[in-house]
């Protein structure tokens, strides 16, 4: 990130972000369960990447020499591929002669756009050179976490349909508490 700080008053300033991105989602869902009947075997694999250019800005906003808010916001925006692999078994599962289904599916799209959006809001103590913060982050990644298979018709009860392409963001939260130390002013 290329970070260029403004200063808007003794108490007030922004630094605006600009830079480069690259990001990674896996997702690995495996379900296997029975009645006293038959044998339920699912999978769910997915893997994307992407890279792209950021922006954004930090508000720096001091009440006292020793005390002051942080807010962030920054937008990424992606390029990427994806790839993705589900499969379904019911009845014996390939033990047996009777009530066996088995669904494999693959797919992938090489042009997907994904976009994500950082918030945070921490609040910060000034001890000379080294601040001391708490805070609360989140992270929204649009498009990434799709899943690019095309799979099965039919909704199957554990992890959903295996063409199940409903979900395309997710949210990942956090509460920090850390230290920085300022070299050179």
């Amino acid at each position: 990130d290329y970070i260029r700080p403004m200063s808007a008053g003794d108490k007030f300033s922004v630094n605006w972000i600009a830079g480069l991105r690259v990001a990674e989602f896996k997702e690995n869902i495996f379900f296997d369960g029975s009645d006293s009947y038959d044998r339920y075997l699912q999978e769910r694999h997915i893997s994307s990447s992407g890279w792209g250019f950021k922006v954004g800005a930090t508000a720096n906003m001091d009440f006292t020499k020793q005390f002051g808010l942080e807010a962030a916001l920054a937008v990424s925006f992606l390029q990427g591929t994806s790839s993705g692999s589900s499969s379904f078994c019911d009845g014996r599962c390939g033990h047996g002669p009777s009530g066996f289904q088995q669904d494999d599916t693959e797919g992938s799209d090489d042009s997907m756009r994904g976009e994500i959006r950082d918030y945070g809001l921490k609040a910060v103590w000034h001890q000379g050179p080294v601040d001391i913060f708490a805070g609360f982050s989140s992270s929204n990644w649009d498009g990434l976490p799709s899943n690019p298979d095309p799979g099965t018709e039919g909704g199957h009860f554990a992890i959903g349909s295996v063409s199940d392409k409903d979900r395309s963001d997710v949210t990942f939260n956090k509460w920090s508490v850390g230290a920085r130390w300022k070299i050179g002013g």
